[in-house]
């Protein structure tokens, strides 16, 4: 099975970044802003395997 290509939109990705920057940085909690983007990618790639055909 071919892996799907994953575009991102400039705006998504200075949004997610805005965000992991403001949990890191103004929380002080890179642990969690870590898992932000480990989760947000997970569930991309999770939710685009529906959309590819065998």
């Amino acid at each position: 099975m071919n892996e799907p290509i994953i575009r991102y939109l400039p705006l998504f990705l200075d949004d997610l970044n805005e965000a992991v920057s403001y949990i890191r940085d103004t929380l002080q909690n890179e642990k969690s802003a870590k898992e932000l983007v480990i989760a947000v990618e997970e569930a991309i790639i999770n939710r685009s395997k529906k959309f590819v055909k065998n």
